[in-house]
Order: structure tokens, then sequence, then C-alpha cells
């Protein structure tokens, strides 16, 4: 009975033993953690330096005017190493009659994507994201200033994740369509104002304070 005993306690043992080799097989082939460098899950827009530009609703722009827009489309996923925000609004001076255009404004990594400059497009931009999450592919009615003809040209132009940052694939097109009209002017990060009390320095203050933030 005793050997019989010992035999099954054994057989129990080697069970429990087989079942934690097993969990913790399980547990070291889940899947990988994302590989983005920072916490991403719980962000928002309101979280990046974009937060001041929907504090005011308004962007500034090469032109006279700022652009004064809403959000039309919200695809901001700081998980992914492209996602964007599509934006429609006018640039048109207040009073005036006003237009209707769109920006896209690209995000890398959930961060706010500076340059290349966002470029004024006809409004609803439509923007399609590949499953690899490297390539993003923008159409776009052809914007046409005050004084030039209209046209119902539709464009494109292909932003790839390379290196750690988005690029606009052929920079010469995208060029040649900014010529004349806005583009955003936009921060990275928070810039710090630094008073020192002597003009002659102020802009280096002013530098080494935007350095510090």
């Amino acid at each position: 009975m005793e050997k019989f005993f010992a035999a099954g306690v054994g057989r129990t043992l080697g069970i429990v033993g087989a079942m934690a080799l097993t969990t913790a097989g399980l547990v070291a082939c889940s899947s990988p953690p994302n590989e983005n460098p920072a916490p991403c899950n719980d962000k928002t827009p309101q979280d990046t330096a974009f937060a001041q530009y929907l504090d005011s609703g308004e962007i500034p722009t090469t032109g006279d005017e700022p652009f004064r827009f809403e959000v039309a489309d919200n695809h901001y996923d700081a998980c992914d190493h492209i996602s964007w925000l599509g934006l429609t609004g006018t640039t048109q001076p207040e009073g005036e009659q006003e237009d209707t255009s769109g920006f896209v404004v690209f995000f890398q990594d959930g961060d706010l994507v500076t340059d290349p400059r966002p470029v004024q497009m006809g409004a609803a931009p439509f923007v399609d994201r590949n499953d690899a999450d490297d390539q993003a592919i923008v159409q776009f009615g052809h914007y046409a200033p005050p004084g030039e003809v209209t046209t119902t040209e539709v464009r494109e132009e292909t932003f790839n994740y390379v290196d750690g940052k988005i690029e606009v694939e052929d920079e010469a097109s995208y060029e040649d369509y900014a010529q004349g009209r806005n583009q955003l002017v936009m921060q990275a990060g928070e810039v710090c104002s630094v008073d020192t009390g002597e003009a002659d320095d102020s802009e280096d203050a002013a530098g080494a304070g935007a350095a510090a933030c």
C-alpha cells in the first residue's frame, strides 16, 4: 500500500511539474510587447504637442491667416508608427466668405510630425494605411487658393515610415503642389519664454529656454 501511495504521489507530482513547465512555456511564448519605446495605450492627441492647437481651434500657417479647424477624422493611435488626424476648416479671413479645405496631420509613434509640413488640400482628404504600419497613402482634392482656377483633379501622395521618421515619398511632387498653398507651421514640443532683461541677448536666451524644455 505504501509503495502504491508513493508511486501515486510521484505520478501526481510529475503531472503538476509538467503543468508548471507547460504554463512557463506558454508565458515565454506569449506575444512580445509593443516595440514602440513609450507607453501608448492611454494616450490621446490631447497628450501630445498638438494639444495647444486643439485648445485654440487654430493653427498658424505660412500665409497671412491661421487655419481655423475642427477634427473631422480621428485616427490617432500612439501604438502605431503612423497615425493621423484629418482636419477641416478655412484659412479665409474672419467675416469674409469662407471656403472649406483640409489638412492631414501625421503622428509618428504617437508624436506630432511637423516635417514635412502639412499642406492645404481639398476638404475631407482620405488616408489609407497599409497593414504593415509603415506606409500611408493620402488621396485628396486639388485645393485652389483665391485667384487660381478650380479643378476637380484628385491627387495622391505617399508617406513612408523609414528609420524612425515619416517621410514623403515624392518630395518634388509634394513641394510643387505646396507652392502657393498654405502649410501648417507647428511646434513639435513646448517652447519656454525666457525674460533676461537684456534685449541684445533675447534671441539666444529664448533658444536656450526652448532647448531646456
